[in-house]
């Protein structure tokens, strides 16, 4: 694995984004070498597995580094599914007053989707 290195980090902030989300900062204050700091530089926009170890690996923690599932084409990206829900939930954060929960609002627009398209089918 090419892009792996390991450094000391502090995990500074963690924040919910929505659709059971996180955001987490890590901060580090080693002197990063131009190499590693490319493969960090690299790793926006991709998704991956992030491993955080607060205390000196185990025996059952480094087993369980050697058993981490490898990334399918799915998890390259956010399937069309999750990015259309995403999308809506978005478009119903930032309506001026929201009058349903996001479920509501979501289940309406679905099914007008899936009406618009049987009558295109017609």
């Amino acid at each position: 694995m090419s892009d792996l290195f390991n450094v000391r980090s502090d995990c500074r902030s963690t924040s919910t984004k929505g659709l059971r989300q996180m955001k987490i900062v890590f901060d580090t204050q080693e002197n990063l070498s131009d190499s590693e700091i490319a493969i960090a530089a690299a790793w926006a926009g991709k998704h991956g597995f992030l491993v955080f170890l607060s205390e000196e690996p185990k025996e059952s923690d480094l087993e369980a580094l050697a058993n981490m599932p490898t990334l399918t084409e799915e998890d390259m990206g956010k399937s069309p599914a999750t990015r259309l829900r995403s999308v809506l939930y978005r478009y119903w954060e930032i309506l001026q007053k929201p009058t349903q929960t996001f479920e509501e609002f979501y289940r309406m627009r679905m099914e007008s989707l899936i009406e618009l398209i049987k009558t295109k089918m017609n």
